[in-house]
């Protein structure tokens, strides 16, 4: 009953007669770009391939542009190779990163809960 009252009320008045008044959109300041060479495997290939990633930008990016250089699965994660294994690509990880790093993209591991 509550939510059809309130529903009511909404469809009552126009979307448009808010006084409050409208924010501008936020100005962004372009980062400054940080390219890096990554060097990217993927799973199910026995190759690897050298991409450029600008590292001011998301990982979304860079799984983004590391999928479409194998056509992988947008399902696969991203991990970053080391020498202790393969850890799962986080932003604080991935400001780390130095030139030449590896990188790997997989199906994501089972966990178990």
């Amino acid at each position: 009953a509550r939510d059809e009252e309130i529903a009511a009320r909404k469809a009552a008045r126009p979307a448009e007669d808010s006084d409050k008044p409208k924010r501008a959109p936020r100005e962004r300041k372009p980062l400054e770009e940080k390219p890096i060479t990554l060097t990217v495997s993927c799973e199910g290939s026995g190759e690897t391939k050298a991409i450029t990633f600008n590292m001011a930008q998301s990982i979304g990016k860079l799984k983004n542009i590391a999928t479409t250089a194998f056509d992988a699965p947008v399902s696969y994660n991203v991990f970053h190779v080391s020498n202790e294994g393969q850890v799962f690509l986080t932003k604080a990880i991935l400001v780390t990163l130095s030139e030449g790093a590896r990188i790997h993209l997989a199906a994501p591991l089972e966990t178990t809960a």
